[in-house]
C-alpha cells in the first residue's frame, strides 16, 4: 500500500514538473495560469465537536455543510478571495456569512420527477435550550417542554444538564390528552 501511494506521488510530481516544459505542445502559461487556485476543507469547530459542521473553501466558492442534518447551511461565491497563506489563518466568519442555501435531492426518470421530502423537523422549545435539531438535543437543567412536528418515523432525543436521571417521564400529547410514552420492552430496559 505504501508503495502504491509513493508511486502516485511520483506520478503527480512528474506531471507537475513536465507540465512546465511544454510536453505535447501545451504552453506553460496555460498550465500555470490558475496556480493561485486552492481548496481547503475543515471541521468548522473541530473534529470532535458534536455539531459536525464541515466547511469547504476554494479560491472562488465556499460552503458549510451539516453532516448530522444532511443540510447545506451556506453556499456562495467568494469575492476578492484571500491568498492561500491568509486562508490558513482565517476563522469561520467568511464561510458562515455566505448566503443561506438549501440542498434538494431530485431524480428525474422517464419524464417523472422524484424529490426527497420529509424529515423536515420543526422543534418548538417552551422550556430548555435546543442544541441540535436532528438528532434532537435539548439542554434541560430544569426539565424540558417542547413540541416536534414534521419528520418521518421515530426521532432520537437526548437531554443534557438534568440534575439526575430519576423520575423523569416522556409524554406525548394526542387529541389534547397527555399520555406517557413507555419506552421499556420488559419493564426497565430503555432503548
Amino acid at each position: 500500500m505504501l508503495q502504491a501511494k509513493l508511486n502516485i506521488c511520483l506520478i503527480c510530481l512528474a506531471s507537475i514538473v513536465f507540465a512546465g516544459s511544454e510536453p505535447n505542445g501545451i504552453k506553460a502559461e496555460s498550465v500555470w495560469r490558475n496556480n493561485r487556485d486552492y481548496t481547503f476543507m475543515w471541521w468548522a469547530y473541530g473534529l470532535r465537536d458534536p455539531s459536525n459542521v464541515f466547511h469547504i473553501q476554494t479560491s472562488h466558492y465556499g460552503l458549510s455543510f451539516d453532516f448530522d442534518d444532511f443540510e447545506l447551511n451556506t453556499f456562495g461565491p467568494i469575492a476578492n478571495a484571500a491568498s492561500e497563506e491568509e486562508v490558513l489563518f482565517q476563522d469561520n466568519t467568511l464561510i458562515e456569512s455566505l448566503d443561506r442555501a438549501t440542498l434538494q435531492c431530485v431524480i428525474e426518470y422517464n419524464g417523472l420527477r422524484y424529490e426527497a421530502l420529509g424529515n423536515d423537523l420543526d422543534v418548538s422549545i417552551t422550556r430548555g435550550t435546543l442544541k441540535h435539531v436532528y438528532p434532537i438535543r435539548i439542554h434541560a437543567p430544569d426539565g424540558a417542554e417542547f413540541a416536534v412536528t414534521g419528520g418521518l418515523g421515530y426521532v432520537p432525543m437526548t437531554f443534557s444538564g438534568l440534575p439526575n436521571y430519576r423520575r423523569y417521564i416522556l409524554e406525548i400529547k394526542v387529541n389534547d390528552l397527555w399520555m406517557e410514552v413507555d419506552q421499556s420492552v420488559h419493564g426497565h430496559d430503555f432503548w
